[in-house]
């Protein structure tokens, strides 16, 4: 796979967006690639809705994003500026994804909030679920030198479809720990426990034994996709029983990770439409940035 040539960053001009900027400068200068800027303006910036003060704020706005974006340009990048007024974010981005041949969308991460009944109004689930691009969601947090990128990985799933989409995370992995010289730590969590009320403590406790050596043999097995991964499999290789939105932003935070990486949307319901991929649920939890791929990638088909 190539590094990420042709980079659109997603900047709403009223908010904090110069961590986006800088980690859009950052990756493209490494990958020798372009920048797209789509800063989305709210509706009141519609001709037929502002008044003349609102004109000169929304004005003032745009001024400031081309500051900061020149001065971030100090390597001479290709880029450009493209001005949307949009009532739905995720639309305005889908849209531009549709007609570009993008192969990274980097965005502020927002936090959802939780409205009645389990449901979300998250501004970047509906994103997640209809991008043609892999996704990197930012915080204001500095990637520090030398750090780390962790991947999660679904290896019950034995089908030839889900091998691929492993390796398709597994391959951004290696991008990015190359593009932004980090190590690479991977990570299976799962449910275990019994699943009969038939199973003594002994044979319960045994069996518990053989599901973990099960899930390390599959890590292990994915782990050498990667070069040089083998000589310290100890260190960088994680099992862990547990729901994924506990035991992922755990052990992202015990490393103190730059990034996580992260299928999203593999599997499809009408439950999972209505109240969240568990993916979705992690991706809220977590505190760093977040690498979210789905299967609608160009690269995966």
């Amino acid at each position: 796979m190539k590094a990420y040539q042709n980079i659109l960053a997603v900047v709403n001009k009223a908010s904090n967006y110069s961590h986006t900027v800088a980690k859009a400068y950052q990756l493209a200068q490494q990958s020798h690639g372009s920048v797209t800027f789509l800063a989305l303006n709210s509706h009141f910036e519609k001709v037929n809705s502002v008044n003349k003060q609102q004109k000169l704020k929304a004005e003032q706005l745009s001024i400031n994003l081309a500051d900061t974006i020149t001065k971030q340009n100090k390597h001479g990048l290709l880029l450009q500026i493209k001005q949307v007024s949009t009532l739905q974010e995720y639309r305005a981005i889908a849209h531009e994804l549709e007609g570009h041949a993008y192969d990274l969308v980097i965005k502020e991460k927002q936090a959802h909030q939780p409205f009645t009944l389990g449901f979300s109004l998250a501004k970047d689930w509906p994103l997640l679920r209809c991008a043609n691009a892999p996704v990197l969601l930012v915080t204001d947090k500095h990637w520090q030198d030398h750090g780390h990128v962790l991947t999660a990985l679904e290896t019950e799933e034995l089908t030839s479809a889900h091998q691929l989409f492993n390796k398709e995370l597994l391959s951004h992995t290696c991008q990015l720990s190359d593009l932004l010289s980090c190590d690479i730590h991977l990570l299976n969590c799962y449910f275990g426990g019994r699943t009969s009320m038939a199973i003594n403590g002994v044979n319960d406790s045994n069996k518990q034994k053989g599901d973990k050596r099960q899930h390390w043999q599959h890590l292990v097995a994915l782990s050498k996709e990667i070069p040089l991964l083998d000589k310290s499999i100890d260190k960088k290789l994680h099992i862990k029983q547990g729901l994924p939105d506990e035991v992922i932003p755990e052990i992202a935070s015990q490393y103190k990770v730059n990034m996580v990486v992260i299928g999203s949307g593999e599997h499809k319901n009408i439950f999972n439409n209505m109240l969240g991929h568990t993916s979705e649920y992690v991706i809220d939890k977590l505190a760093c940035d977040v690498l979210a791929i789905s299967p609608n990638v160009k690269h995966y088909h």
